[in-house]
C-alpha cells in the first residue's frame, strides 16, 4: 500500500473520531453534565440557539431562592436517527417517565437542540432540551386545573 493511502485512511479515522460521536453518546455526555449541575459543561454539547436558551435559564434560576441540589442519573433507553435529526429517549433514575432529547447534526457533529417549550420542563426534571413523552401525567394536571377552576 502506498504511504498516501495509509495517511488518508488515518486522517479519515481521526476526523470521524472527532465528530462528537453518535447521538446517543452526545446525549449521555450532555445528561451527565446536567445531572452534575455543570450547565456550562453541558453547553459544549448544544447548538448555538440552545446555548442561548441555557444562558437565559441559568440567569433566571439565579434569581430563585437556593434549593437543595442533588445529583441526577439518567438512563438512555432508545435512539432514533432520521437524516440530520436524532431522537434520544431516556429516563431520570427513580422515574418511569420517558423523555426525549432532539439532536441535530451540524457540520458533522451531533448537538442537543432544545426549544423554549422543552426548556420549560427544566425546573421539574433539571432537563435542558428534554421533552416528556408521557402525556398522561400532563393531561391529568390539566384536568385537575380545570376541575379547580369550576
Amino acid at each position: 500500500m502506498s504511504r498516501n493511502f495509509i495517511l488518508t485512511i488515518l486522517v479519515v479515522i481521526l476526523l470521524a473520531s472527532c465528530s462528537g460521536g453518535s447521538p446517543k453518546k452526545v446525549a449521555k455526555h450532555y445528561l451527565d453534565e446536567i445531572g452534575s449541575e455543570d450547565y456550562e459543561g453541558a453547553k459544549d454539547y448544544c447548538t448555538e440557539d440552545t446555548k442561548k436558551l441555557m444562558d437565559m435559564y441559568i440567569s433566571l434560576s439565579k434569581l430563585q431562592p437556593d434549593t437543595i441540589s442533588k445529583s441526577l442519573n439518567f438512563k438512555i433507553t432508545n435512539e432514533k436517527i432520521e437524516g440530520d435529526t436524532a431522537y434520544v429517549y431516556y429516563k431520570v433514575s427513580g422515574s418511569d417517565i420517558e423523555q426525549m432529547l432532539v439532536l441535530k447534526n451540524i457540520d458533522g457533529e451531533w448537538k442537543v437542540a432544545a426549544s423554549k417549550d422543552s426548556m420549560g420542563q427544566v425546573d421539574e426534571y433539571m432537563d435542558f432540551g428534554g421533552t416528556n413523552t408521557d402525556t398522561s401525567s400532563a393531561n391529568s394536571v390539566e384536568q385537575e386545573q380545570e376541575d379547580t377552576l369550576r
